[in-house]
C-alpha cells in the first residue's frame, strides 16, 4: 500500500481525498499496523459514490431549420428540425408562447435523441409560416421560451 493517512491519533485516522468526479464509484482498501508491527491481514473497504447533481436545466435548443428560407413555388411540404444538447422530446405550434403541454404538434417520437425532425404539410404558394418550438428533457425540465422556425413559399 502506497498511501498513508495524513492525520493519525491512536484510534482516529483521516486523510483528504481529492480528484473525485461526479457519477463515479470509489473504493479504498485500508490496512493498519500498530506500534508492535501487528498488521491487519484483511482489508477494510471504504466505498462510496459521488452523485451527479440533479438536472434542473431544460434542454438547450440550437440549429433550428429552416430559418428565413423561401422555398420554390409548388412546395407543399418540408422538414423542420431542431437540435438539443441532451435527449429530449420537442413540440411545436403556430401560436407563440404556448406552454409545452399545450403545443399542438410533436416532432417524431424521439425522447432518446438530440436531433428532432417533423414534416409540415399543406403549404401554399405565397404564404409565410412561423412555428414556435419548446422541448422537455428526460428529467421533465421544460423550456419556458420559444425558438422560432420560419420560412415562406414563393409565388
Amino acid at each position: 500500500m502506497n498511501r498513508i493517512f495524513a492525520n493519525t491519533n491512536s484510534t482516529y485516522h483521516s486523510t483528504e481525498v481529492t480528484g473525485l468526479s461526479e457519477g463515479r464509484e470509489y473504493k479504498y482498501y485500508i490496512k493498519c499496523i500498530d506500534e508492535n508491527d501487528n498488521a491487519n491481514t484483511d482489508d477494510l473497504i471504504i466505498s462510496f459514490n459521488v452523485e451527479e447533481p440533479e438536472d434542473v436545466t431544460p434542454p438547450v435548443r440550437s440549429n433550428p431549420y429552416p430559418t428565413g428560407d423561401t422555398f420554390a413555388p409548388g412546395t407543399t411540404q418540408t422538414m423542420i428540425s431542431i437540435v438539443t444538447n441532451e435527449p429530449a422530446s420537442c413540440r411545436y405550434d403556430a401560436e407563440q408562447g404556448e406552454p409545452y403541454n399545450s403545443m399542438g404538434k410533436s416532432f417524431k417520437s424521439d425522447t432518446a435523441k438530440k436531433y428532432h425532425t417533423a414534416t409540415v404539410s399543406g403549404l401554399a404558394d405565397g404564404q409565410s409560416y412561423d412555428y414556435f418550438v419548446r422541448c422537455k428533457d428526460l428529467d421533465g425540465n421544460v423550456n419556458t421560451g420559444d425558438v422560432m422556425i420560419y420560412f415562406s413559399v414563393g409565388e
